[in-house]
């Protein structure tokens, strides 16, 4: 059996095996990554917020360390204004983690490394809740009074998406949820370029500089940097967008589509997985995970026996 990507305390552990190349060419066969039957082609506004967040490692409850956006005139080609903001994590950020975004909490202190230097910056983070409902606010107020509002990232259908989620229907009020699901859309420029590399890897190509990759606001300018020199059409970007609600609502589920659980199931988890975090739990992770959402015994064994053919 596969030994999982996840330490005992829940963090990534680098260089771990993830899943094989056949486990991705059947997870990608199995979903839709481009649910166009949800599309809003009539997204009122030209105007849109690409965004991108860091967290303290890949799983899909792990703390947000911070959340950055830049709004962006689709039409004009240029960027507007920024939101960015550090949120004080749950509990200590994983050693592999800082290493990657230079973030480090110590003694109840938030801090940013210099990348080229032994230097720290104290950061003025507030509580995660704040920091969601702020950027929530920043995002809706956008010139257009009504409408849906777009947001924009790089793999964030299956990364940042779901941590939003996640961390907005476990931190913030009711209401704040009912925001999301009423009036976001979200878009994905990996979907819409059909391509599997990093967004290092896609920036490089385009010789897009890369020093502040793995910082949030750097990568939303990265990404912004690709949608200007890519022949990205708007209606590209609005046709290929989901709302939140469609995917709260777990239609694109990949778990389900993979056939490793049943819609039944699909209906009780408190979000979707990747077919890979869902490989990198354990037995028993997952056998609590269901159980304490609800799914019967007999279920639970037959997700687990699902399990089995991946692993």
């Amino acid at each position: 059996m596969r030994k999982s990507p996840y330490s005992k305390n829940g963090s990534w552990k680098p260089g771990s095996t993830k899943v094989t190349k056949e486990d991705m060419d059947r997870y990608d066969r199995a979903i839709d990554r481009t649910p166009l039957s949800h599309a809003s082609l009539d997204l009122p506004s030209d105007i849109v917020a690409v965004y991108d967040l860091e967290t303290s490692g890949l799983g899909p409850f792990d703390d947000i360390l911070q959340i950055s956006a830049i709004r962006l005139d689709l039409k004009a080609k240029k960027e507007l204004d920024s939101f960015n903001c550090y949120c004080l994590p749950s509990k200590p950020i994983p050693g592999e983690a800082s290493r990657i975004h230079n973030i480090y909490y110590e003694d109840g202190v938030m801090k940013k490394k210099n990348q080229n230097s032994t230097e720290c910056e104290i950061l003025d983070a507030v509580p995660l809740n704040v920091g969601l409902e702020s950027f929530l606010k920043w995002a809706r107020h956008d010139g257009n009074a009504k409408g849906h509002k777009l947001l924009i990232g790089y793999n964030n259908l299956y990364f940042d998406d779901i941590r939003i989620i996640n961390q907005i229907r476990d931190k913030c009020e009711d209401s704040h949820l009912d925001d999301l699901r009423g009036t976001f859309f979200s878009s994905d420029i990996k979907v819409i370029l059909n391509t599997r590399r990093k967004l290092v890897d896609e920036a490089q190509k385009l010789d897009i500089d890369t020093r502040n990759a793995h910082d949030g606001m750097g990568d939303c300018k990265m990404v912004c940097e690709i949608i200007l020199r890519r022949p990205i059409t708007v209606t590209e970007i609005k046709g290929n967008s989901c709302s939140f609600e469609h995917t709260m609502n777990k239609k694109t589920n990949p778990l389900l589509k993979s056939g490793l659980i049943t819609q039944a199931e699909a209906d009780k988890l408190p979000t979707q997985y990747t077919l890979e975090e869902w490989l990198a739990m354990s037995d028993e992770e997952v056998k609590q995970l269901l159980e304490l959402n609800g799914v019967v015994a007999v279920s639970v064994k037959k997700c687990l026996a699902n399990r089995q053919k991946y692993i």
